[in-house]
């Protein structure tokens, strides 16, 4: 059974085993509840067992207090069960199958509320509270002393809210993500020895942001995210982009109007270079009252140029301006976004796409970049909402750069022609071979590069679930007839997804091994989850990274020329496509599976659920970098953690005066 399937089954086995602890308490037969309450007890420590075969994140907070918390209740009620057989109603056995319930109540509450890693702390609160419950029952029960039953309730109320007490106030503080010397950053509300201060809580940077480098101070070990900048005067030609935000509406193709924001059109403007060339964007804010920002999806720009509001600069305002440079070093297909407020700004249209060409030019005949958009409820590709046409001339090489610009997974299917994927987040799929038949499925942030050659009849480009979006190629200009939306049989995307750990040509040696075969130097493990939490003080249903909410996610503390090892657990129903700024990863394994194909390299991968990826990133790139999920609405609501480089500081600060929001 998947990870998903066994943690279903656990959950209804305990909401049963719970259920018949209950009706045995209640009803004068207890004995085929017992029995349901117990079977349902074994049966959850074999589930456990399966689930811990797919790893300990899984099973830990069951394994050290959730199964011995019911097992204890469920044998004390047992025991009074067995001893006092044949006797009259006792508040005792009455109140033990209750307390059997409330431990199974106990266990899923570590389940669904404390999660990974339990603590002692709050393994002994759960414990303690259960045993208070059970002890207030027989007191009621048995008739005792009033003042002695609200003398145990208070010191059980004092238990719970004391360490609720501690965890809001604890999210109220700042958080200190830099570091300097040694130390782990990121310990929600704690100094970090050697460190300066980073996303807090409202703080505003103590100096005004530049777009321009600045010196470091002669002789100090540190330096600041602004001085990682790419020089103004850095050789190469310059591609010169202007960008404008701002409120306004816009008409799509079929005619329906959306209100946007954008910068000037659904994509923005497409940039394109070629290796070797600058390109240098000047952004202007025209009145987006959040504020906005430019980050450079998938390219691996000098930290100052990220574009992270409250990370590498602060949120460009109404009337304000920045300047981003970096060389196109890196060809292939990248975008760009909003990182102010971003999953209300990219969903509303702050986005566009980077097209880097080779140094010897058009890598096609014809070239074509299809973002997919969610904007006010429709979804678009390439900017529209109807099916297109685009003549191709038969055995012309055409290129079809697919880019998921939303929050969720899109799967594309191409139907008349066998095709190629070329490239996957801007990195060549050595030995990519033609197939047919498979869909693609790209995760939110991520992009595939499709090669196919034009045939004599029409090609079809399908996304699933949307049937009134698509791309027909039609052979020479004004021949072939767009297929009507809604058509299913013309526009069906294959069920079959294309596997990449066992596409391409693999490598020598294997993915991600070192030149000596020696073992990384930073293994990190981040644990995704969904948990009601505290952000700021405010309670939230959010999504976790190790039992915390962004700012207070521990960050992975790294020295220039690491060997970094991430392991990404989800815990979680849902699928997060992770994103780590500034770098690519190559994928060591998926639930214990190695490629076999291509060692592609990846900006944006997908974990599913009940998944276990381990990937590694080489640390070339100083700074401070967010690594987050790449549903932005997740990470909004928490599921952002940092890679931290040591000796890196930033004077920018969550919120403040610019109102600094990353996500």
């Amino acid at each position: 059974m998947t990870v998903p399937a066994l943690q279903l089954v656990y959950l209804v086995l305990a909401l049963a085993g719970g259920a018949g602890w209950v009706l045995a308490a209640v009803r004068p037969r207890r004995g085929p509840w017992v029995a349901i309450a117990t079977v349902a007890l074994v049966l959850r420590v074999g589930v456990v067992v399966l689930l811990g075969g797919h790893g300990w994140w899984f099973v830990q907070e069951k394994v050290l207090v959730g199964l011995p918390l019911a097992v204890g209740g469920a044998v004390l009620a047992l025991v009074v069960l067995v001893v006092g057989r044949g006797r009259p109603a006792m508040p005792a056995r009455q109140a033990c199958l209750l307390g059997a319930a409330y431990a199974t109540a106990g266990e899923l509450v570590l389940v669904l509320v404390v999660g990974y890693p339990v603590g002692p702390l709050s393994g002994a609160v759960v414990v303690l509270l259960v045993a208070a419950a059970t002890l207030v029952t027989w007191l009621v029960l048995a008739g005792r002393d009033p003042g002695v039953v609200r003398g145990v309730s208070l010191a059980a109320a004092f238990v719970l809210l004391l360490p609720l007490g501690l965890a809001w106030w604890a999210s109220r503080a700042e958080v200190h993500l830099e570091v300097v010397g040694p130390g782990v950053a990121g310990a929600a509300g704690a100094a970090v020895p050697g460190t300066g201060a980073h996303t807090g809580s409202g703080h505003a940077a103590d100096e005004p942001a530049t777009d321009e480098p600045s010196a470091a101070a002669d002789g100090d070990p540190t330096v600041a995210v602004t001085d990682l900048r790419t020089p103004a005067d850095v050789p190469g030609q310059r591609v010169p982009v202007t960008l404008t935000a701002r409120e306004s509406d816009l008409t799509l193709p079929s005619g329906e109007v959306v209100s946007a924001w954008s910068f000037g059109s659904l994509p923005g403007p497409e940039i394109r270079a070629q290796v070797g060339q600058v390109v240098e964007v000047e952004l202007h804010n025209e009145d987006v009252r959040a504020g906005v920002s430019v980050h450079w999806h998938g390219y691996d720009v000098p930290n100052g140029e990220d574009g992270v509001a409250g990370v590498t600069q602060d949120a460009v305002l109404p009337g304000q301006s920045f300047t981003y440079r970096f060389v196109a070093d890196q060809p292939g297909t990248y975008w760009y976004h909003t990182h102010q407020s971003s999953s209300d700004g990219v969903r509303r249209g702050l986005f566009g796409t980077l097209v880097v060409l080779p140094a010897s030019g058009p890598v096609a005949d014809l070239d074509l970049v299809l973002p997919v958009h969610t904007l006010s409820g429709t979804t678009t590709l390439a900017g529209s909402d109807e099916v297109e046409q685009v003549s191709a001339t038969p055995g012309q090489r055409v290129r079809l750069r697919l880019l998921d610009a939303d929050q969720v997974p899109h799967r594309f299917g191409v139907d008349g022609a066998g095709f190629r994927v070329v490239a996957v987040d801007g990195t060549d799929v050595p030995g990519a071979e033609e197939v047919s038949d498979l869909a693609l499925r790209v995760p939110a942030g991520g992009r595939y590069d499709v090669e196919l050659t034009m045939p004599s009849h029409p090609v079809r480009l399908a996304v699933d679930g949307e049937e009134d979006i698509g791309l027909e190629l039609v052979p020479d200009a004004g021949t072939g007839t767009a297929a009507a939306p809604g058509d299913a049989d013309r526009w069906a995307v294959p069920d079959e997804d294309l596997d990449l750990l066992a596409y391409g040509s693999p490598p020598e040696g294997g993915a991600g091994d070192a030149p000596d075969g020696s073992a990384p130097d930073v293994t990190a493990t981040l644990v995704l989850d969904r948990l009601p939490r505290f952000d700021g003080g405010v309670p939230l249903y959010g999504y976790t990274i190790d039992g915390k909410v962004y700012p207070h996610v521990p960050s992975t503390v790294v020295d220039e020329g690491d060997r970094v090892l991430l392991r990404i657990v989800n815990r979680s129903s849902e699928t997060h496509p992770m994103h780590p700024h500034g770098h690519h990863v190559s994928v060591l394994s998926v639930d214990g599976r190695e490629p076999t194909g291509a060692a592609v390299l990846r900006d944006t991968f997908d974990v599913r659920p009940g998944e276990v990826w381990e990937v590694e990133l080489l640390a070339d790139n100083p700074g401070i970098w967010m690594d987050h999920c790449h549903n932005l609405d997740h990470a909004a609501q928490g599921m952002v953690t940092h890679l931290v480089y040591r000796g890196v500081t930033t004077p920018f600060r969550h919120g403040g005066s610019t109102g600094n929001a990353p996500e």
